[in-house]
Order: C-alpha cells, then structure tokens, then sequence
C-alpha cells in the first residue's frame, strides 16, 4: 500500500486551516498545517509535501518568500498554489514566475478544494488495505 498524498496547509486563519484539513483529511490525505512562514518551511525541510496550499499573507515570512525558497533550493517535485485576495492578478503573475503550479483567489468553496488537491495531489493511486482482506 502507498503512503497517503501528503497536504501542508499554510494559513494564519485558524478557521480556514481546520476546515480545509477536515475536508482533505477525510477525504484521506495526510494533513500537516503551519500558521506561519517559519513553522511551514521547517516543516517543508523535515518531511516535504506532496502539495503546499500557501496563504499569500502569513506572520513572519509570507507566501512568496516560502516560494523563493523553494525556486532557490530547487524542490520543484513540491505541487503549490499560492491563495491570495481578489483582484491580485499582478499577484498570481510573479506567483507562478516563482514556481506556484496555481494562484487561486480566496475563499474557494469545498469543491474547488477537492479538485485543486485532486490535480496536485492524487488519490487515484492508493489501494486500499480492506480490499485484499481475506
């Protein structure tokens, strides 16, 4: 059995962190969140995800920062969007110049979540253990 995609969200709005890790965790991603900069890249360099859902806006050190260091350390294998507000398309531009796969506006609904995590992030590939159960 393969090892669950793995998800890091980063987001100072607590609400907004519990819900999108509520919704991918059920749906059987392996959910880590940082509320800050900081806290993201230490975990990025301890046990890099297979996705990185970015707030443009964070304590510390924002979301394009975080992508300046993943362009400068080439860890291009890293899937990331970047979340930002309305009407930042200069933002979603230099975004994507950094490496972000998407700029998407904030919010986004249950099912744009479960599509983007979908694209980035597969779940088609897992086999499930209770199918070979004898």
């Amino acid at each position: 059995m393969q090892a669950k995609p793995s998800v890091l969200i980063v987001n100072s709005d607590d609400e907004m962190a519990h819900w999108m890790s509520t919704i991918l965790g059920s749906r059987g991603y392996a959910v880590r969140v940082a509320g800050d900069g900081q806290q993201a890249w230490q975990q990025i360099e301890w046990l890099p995800p297979d996705l990185l859902l970015i707030d443009m806006i964070l304590p510390i050190f924002g979301g394009f920062h975080i992508l300046q260091r993943l362009q400068a350390r080439k860890m291009r294998n890293i899937s990331t969007v970047l979340f930002c507000g309305m009407g930042q398309a200069r933002h979603a531009h230099y975004a994507r110049l950094l490496g972000a796969h998407a700029c998407l506006q904030d919010p986004i609904s249950k099912d744009e979540l479960l599509e983007l995590a979908q694209k980035f992030a597969p779940l088609d590939n897992l086999t499930d253990s209770w199918a070979f159960a004898s």
